[in-house]
Formats: C-alpha cells, sequence, structure tokens
C-alpha cells in the first residue's frame, strides 16, 4: 500500500461474493482506484483487503472456548448437584382428582415409581395431558384429559390433570454484543434476562426463551425450546454469556432471528432486542419485514447512556410503548403478556 499517492482516489465498495453469514466475522471488500495519469488511458486496480468486523483486541476464537467451556461447566456442575430442567412444569403444574381412572389414551406405564417422579415424566413428555398415580405407586401417563362425566370411580386412583395453559408463546432474546456496549451495560443486559425468565406474569402459561447474540454476525445462542424456562440450564447458559465486541448490525440480528429461529405455528411470538441503536446497516426495513412477518418487536435501549438512541428503538418496534426500561425487567414481562395474550 506504499505506493499509493492519493487515498481520496480511493473507494470501499462491498464485495457481494463474500456478504455472507458464517461462523466467521471475515468479510472483504474491495479496494479501487481509477487512474487516468499519463496517456490518459484508464487503469483500474482492483485489491482485496480481508479485515475482520470485531475489533483487534479481541480474540473471537479465544472467547468462544472459554464461553463454551464456562457454560458446560455450569450444566455439569448442576447435573451433579442434582438440580432439575423440569423448570416451570411440576406437580403444581396438575389438578389431583382423588378415587378416580382415566380409562384410554394411555402413553406409558412407568411402573413403581414415585410421585414426584410421575409428574416429572409427565412434564418431560408434551403429548402427556394426565397420569394416574395409585395408591400402589404405580404410574401411568394418559395423552387425554377426561372430563369429570368421563372419569371412573376408583379407590386406589389418582388422576392428576395437566392444568391447561392460558397462553403460548415465543420469545427471542436478541442482544447486542459488539464494541459499542460496555461490559457494565452488557451484565446489566444478562441481569435484566436473569430477572425476565422468571417473572411471574409468565406463571401458567406456556413461553418458551430463546437468546440471539450477535455482532456484525448474530448467532443463536440456544434455540427456543432447547431448556425449559427459567430451569438451571438457561440460568446458567445466560449467566455465562460473553462480550466480543465488533461492528453493530442490528438489521442483520433482526433477520436471522426471522428466518432462524424455531417459532411455532398458530403461537404468538415475539422478539427483545438489546441495543443501544447504533448500526451500520439498514435496521428499520429488516425490522419492517420482522413486524410484517408476524412478529412483535421490543426493545431495550443499553449502552452508553448519552449515544443511546430513542428514535432507533422506536423505528425497531414501531411502538414508543415497547421501548422498555433496562431497570424493570418484570414490567417488561407484563406488557409482552399483555400483548400477546390480553394480559
Amino acid at each position: 500500500m506504499g505506493s499509493v499517492q492519493n487515498p481520496a482516489t480511493y473507494r470501499f465498495v462491498l464485495d457481494p461474493t463474500a456478504h455472507t453469514i458464517g461462523v466467521s466475522c471475515l468479510r472483504r471488500t474491495s479496494l479501487r482506484r481509477e487512474d487516468r495519469a499519463g496517456r490518459g488511458s484508464e487503469k483500474t486496480r482492483r485489491l482485496i483487503v480481508s479485515y475482520y468486523c470485531q475489533s483487534a483486541s479481541n480474540d473471537s476464537t479465544t472467547t468462544d472456548m472459554l464461553e463454551k467451556l464456562l457454560l458446560t461447566t455450569a450444566v455439569v456442575v448442576t447435573t451433579i448437584q442434582g438440580s432439575s430442567a423440569q423448570g416451570t412444569c411440576d406437580l403444581s403444574s396438575f389438578n389431583h382428582v382423588p378415587q378416580t381412572d382415566c380409562s384410554g389414551g394411555d402413553l406409558a406405564s412407568r411402573g413403581v415409581v414415585t410421585l414426584q417422579a410421575c409428574a416429572d415424566d409427565c412434564c418431560a413428555d408434551s403429548a402427556c395431558q394426565s397420569f394416574q398415580h395409585n395408591i400402589n405407586g404405580e404410574c401411568y401417563l394418559k395423552s387425554r384429559l377426561c372430563s369429570a362425566g368421563e372419569k371412573a370411580s376408583s379407590s386406589a386412583g389418582n388422576m392428576y390433570d395437566r392444568i391447561p395453559a392460558v397462553c403460548s408463546a415465543d420469545i427471542v432474546l436478541t442482544l447486542d454484543m459488539s464494541s459499542s456496549i460496555p461490559q457494565a451495560q452488557f451484565n446489566l443486559a444478562k441481569n435484566f434476562m436473569l430477572a425476565f425468565i422468571e417473572c411471574a406474569a409468565f406463571q401458567g402459561k406456556d413461553i418458551r426463551i430463546g437468546v440471539i447474540l450477535y455482532n456484525c454476525v448474530p448467532r443463536t445462542y440456544f434455540d427456543l425450546g432447547k431448556y425449559t424456562r427459567n430451569s438451571s440450564y438457561m440460568r446458567g447458559a445466560i449467566h455465562y454469556m460473553m462480550r466480543k465486541g465488533g461492528e453493530t448490525r442490528t438489521g442483520v440480528a433482526i433477520r436471522h432471528m426471522k428466518d432462524t429461529s424455531d417459532f411455532r405455528d398458530g403461537v404468538p411470538v415475539a422478539a427483545v432486542i438489546f441495543t443501544d441503536g447504533q448500526t451500520s446497516d439498514d435496521y428499520a426495513y429488516e425490522a419492517g419485514a420482522a413486524r410484517a412477518a408476524g412478529i412483535d418487536l421490543y426493545a431495550v435501549g443499553v449502552g452508553y447512556p448519552p449515544l443511546v438512541d430513542q428514535t432507533a428503538l422506536e423505528t425497531i418496534t414501531d411502538y414508543s410503548d415497547r421501548v422498555l426500561d433496562k431497570t424493570q425487567a418484570c414490567v417488561a414481562a407484563q406488557k409482552i403478556m399483555d400483548d400477546l395474550c390480553g394480559g
């Protein structure tokens, strides 16, 4: 590059063949120079310059390895300690109807087990709507709910009917981990998430949570349905998220969320975007496309407070009351439930 005499004659153009999403933040630009010197002929020199969108101070590979190691350690420790991944589904998720039985709809027999183990087995099977745990300790999982009229009297029987969820919803938390988000603000966003997933607004509802992290390239940290909401596994995964720095592309992250999230058919869906509103791409277009696809968008302003762009956050959500306070996770959760489920 020492031969360049006049940098003003150069312009950077994005190389379309390199503008792809992958495991690396590497992208390429084309450096062109138009030189009309000498005999008036036009010479075009094309130099390919490769660079990482992440800041030079961050070692992406090392950070990824450390993040995976910490997350794996958390899961192993949780397993050793005997923590349950059942989360919000437990014995309290069933109505006990003593001295009754429900014929038909048999899924499986678990033999003689404790009442809690029988409930856990039903929780773990999405097809299980009820279970019989009789006075002998025998467990039978059922794929149906019997009405009061359908239940048969049984002196040895104990039916447990799954309490129907008031509402089902899928929510993707999408967190900016770029250089414009200070570590302290990144930690506040993590704390918001940890408080958010345990809010009372979700109790008795079928809520799945996923997380996407992004800078110039988004990645699904964990998808919807991988962990039960507020389980020790989900909390551990969020706790060990790591900030990486780099360029911000909120629009690309929103598109990734829209195109790759495992949303359920017929279920209301939402995404919460944690960012300062500073981005280098067409976030407004991608946000509009996501909303047009039926995804309710919310935003939480994180970053250097003077630089958080409230107008950009409102552009993402299309409603000023969907820009949420980063210090009030459960107020935010209630707002989202009111919008998606009517309360």
